[in-house]
């Protein structure tokens, strides 16, 4: 039963709360799928792990390991998202300060639009 609440003026400060307030059942229906698939692609991992047990010889330029294959590939798969992860901080940090910027003017022009409201209105006839 979803329940809507209606307030008496509309401001966006409002209409967020109400559109949060209207979203936590899905939040929550989402975070039981997001656990469930992380159960599964944990239970494949372990399987994948315990079928590759298998001792490898990992040679780099200063010496030599030998390491699991499924710990090598775990290692390769960390170093491949964290190699991404920062391949795209830079865009993620621009694309920050871009929202926090129209933030501020979005804020600035509502405040603009609010004293404007309030201005009597003149009749020059």
């Amino acid at each position: 039963m979803t329940v809507r609440l209606q307030p008496k003026e509309t401001s966006p400060w409002m209409d967020e709360v109400v559109q949060r307030m209207e979203q936590l059942p899905r939040r929550g229906m989402l975070r039981i799928i997001y656990l469930i698939i992380f159960l599964v692609v944990l239970t494949i991992g372990l399987g994948f792990a315990v079928l590759n047990s298998q001792p490898v010889q990992l040679d780099y330029y200063f010496g030599s390991w030998q390491l699991s294959l499924s710990l090598v590939v775990v290692i390769s798969l960390v170093i491949g998202a964290l190699c991404g992860i920062l391949a795209s901080l830079s865009v993620i940090i621009q694309l920050k300060r871009e929202i926090a910027g129209l933030r501020k003017v979005a804020k600035s022009t509502e405040t603009e639009l609010v004293n404007l409201r309030s201005l009597p209105i003149r009749d020059e006839r």
